[in-house]
């Protein structure tokens, strides 16, 4: 005996596939932006933390702190993966200094209105706003 029932998928079928497909890309999609986000920040807090550690050290041979990313490591005053631009403030005397990363214009790191700015100081007091994005 012979099955007369055409094999195959139909089109509501697919239709109803694809839908499902497009519901589960419109929620994953954001929540990975998010989440880049939060790990592109790393990005400037290692930067902060390592200069940090090599001012100390270039503090410890000269007595003094250095504004020079190039004596630190870091030319071009950018983050290791580019995301942010670092800043120096080194007072004349230079027996302190603060080192600010802020996005890089136009970069993806802009998008993230939580934490716009990271500081570090000599103390190593770490600051960021408007949040408060250092991890406890």
């Amino acid at each position: 005996m012979k099955n007369s029932r055409p094999r195959g998928v139909t089109l509501i079928e697919l239709m109803l596939v694809i839908m499902i497909i497009g519901i589960m890309a419109a929620l994953a999609i954001p929540a990975y932006g998010a989440y880049t986000l939060k790990a592109r920040r790393t990005d400037a807090m290692t930067a902060l933390v390592d200069i940090a550690a090599r001012q100390a050290n270039v503090h410890n041979t000269t007595n003094s702190f250095t504004a020079d990313f190039n004596v630190l490591g870091y030319a071009g005053g950018l983050s290791e993966l580019g995301h942010y631009r670092l800043e120096f403030v080194v007072p004349a005397d230079a027996l302190q200094f603060t080192i600010r990363a802020r996005p890089v214009a136009g970069g993806r790191q802009e998008r993230d209105a939580a934490c716009q700015w990271f500081e570090i100081d000599a103390r190593k007091r770490m600051t960021s706003g408007p949040e408060d994005c250092w991890p406890k």
